[in-house]
């Protein structure tokens, strides 16, 4: 449905979607050139994010705040979001990135403590 300014009451813009998950023009821009997202564009060319890509962004925004790489996103953004399996694959991601930055504060103590000894 239109709402008489040549879009759809259910399609969200660029500017939107920028304050919604605090990301750049570009930051979105350069996802949908990777084909993590899709967007619409109506009839002047704007683009619009729908619920679905409103939803995919998501995914991304918080996967990226947990320092989870491209490449295992789009893993988790190609798993089936209805059976269940995308949040499995996020929580198997997520573990693999704790446990990095668990073996990356460990080598911090250590160095930490051998510099305080010197």
């Amino acid at each position: 449905m239109f709402n008489g300014i040549g879009r759809r009451s259910d399609l969200i813009t660029v500017g939107e979607i920028c304050n919604m998950f605090r990301m750049t023009p570009r930051a979105l821009r350069f996802y949908e050139a990777k084909g993590l997202v899709r967007t619409e564009r109506n009839e002047v060319g704007w683009r619009y994010y729908s619920p679905d890509a409103r939803r995919r962004l998501g995914w991304i925004a918080d996967l990226r705040a947990a320092g989870v790489s491209l490449p295992d996103i789009a893993d988790v953004l190609e798993a089936d979001e209805a059976s269940g399996a995308r949040a499995r694959l996020a929580r198997e991601k997520l573990a693999v990135r704790a446990e990095a930055l668990t073996r990356s504060l460990a080598a911090v103590e250590t160095l930490s403590q051998r510099l305080g000894e010197a």
